[in-house]
């Protein structure tokens, strides 16, 4: 009977290796596959296959990375072409060029640049600031109305006219250990029920460092102030209590000292609220900075 021949290429991580099949009813068939013993019947012939071709498609479904290294590269172009068949081209690597090239990193060096310069700008006025809170310790004016004097206020509601007169006794302390104070402007108003009485300006001042100066504003006059009804109610009840709500308001165009450095001109508000009794001494308040 002719001798049925198969041939295997296995490359394995040994060696290449070839097998060729007796018909499988001889006695002692000859076998030099890897895989299969020289001495096998048909159904460990079959049983051997199946278990290698199970696991090569095994590990190719599941990625597992099989090494056929059985020879060198250079082993495996000086064999027969017929052996092996035509040669596999390495696969292509395709790499698509990105839209914009050079100019999309230079943009983002760019903005990574000016971005770290604003943060190392914020951090450095930040530290700045800090230090010098920190050094100054700033504190704001301290305004206090020692004494209140009223010695007339008249509402008449048939033409609206107001007669007052009132005399205040104001402290204003700097109490800061290394900042002077330049008081530029100074205005005091006084306000009965946020209608607008009267007001008056002081002169302009230096003030040193831990120093208190006095303020002495004083209202007089007559002025048409037009009440509604439930301000009129409440100036008839405070006439009969003879002590009246009155607000004298602060506005103030200050600059602050340190050393040889002056700030820019700022313009805070001081709202003084008083409770003035009639033809006595007392309305004693401490002022506070409006926010």
């Amino acid at each position: 009977m002719q001798t049925i021949t198969r041939v295997f290429s296995l490359v394995l991580p040994s060696t290449i290796y070839t097998c060729s099949f007796q018909p499988l009813f001889l006695s002692t068939p000859y076998a030099s596959f890897p895989f299969i013993p020289h001495t096998l019947t048909s159904y460990q012939l079959l049983f051997s296959l199946y278990k290698y071709f199970t696991f090569l498609i095994l590990s190719h479904i599941l990625f597992f990375p099989i090494s056929f290294i059985s020879t060198t590269m250079y082993e495996k172009q000086q064999l027969n072409g017929a052996y092996y068949g035509p040669s596999i081209p390495p696969p292509r690597s395709h790499h698509r060029p990105s839209r914009g090239g050079g100019f999309d990193c230079c943009c983002g060096c760019l903005f990574n640049l000016i971005f770290k310069l604003i943060l190392t700008v914020i951090i450095l006025i930040g530290i700045a600031i800090f230090l010098f809170w920190l050094i100054v310790r700033p504190n704001v004016v301290k305004v206090h109305v020692t004494k209140a004097s009223l010695t007339q206020f008249n509402y008449t509601n048939n033409n609206n006219n107001l007669n007052y007169d009132l005399s205040l006794n104001m402290t204003i302390r700097n109490p800061n250990k290394r900042l002077g104070i330049y008081y530029d402007y100074i205005e005091a108003r006084a306000l009965y029920h946020d209608a607008r009485v009267d007001s008056v300006f002081l002169g302009p001042f230096y003030q040193g460092h831990k120093t208190t100066n006095t303020l002495s504003p004083s209202f007089k006059g007559s002025k048409v102030v037009l009440l509604d009804g439930d301000q009129s109610l409440d100036f008839n009840k405070e006439r009969d209590s003879k002590v009246y709500e009155i607000d004298v308001k602060i506005y103030l165009r200050i600059r602050f000292k340190l050393g040889v450095l002056k700030t820019r001109t700022i313009k805070p508000k001081i709202t003084c609220e008083l409770h003035v009794p009639l033809n006595s001494g007392g309305g004693a308040a401490t002022c506070d900075w409006d926010r």
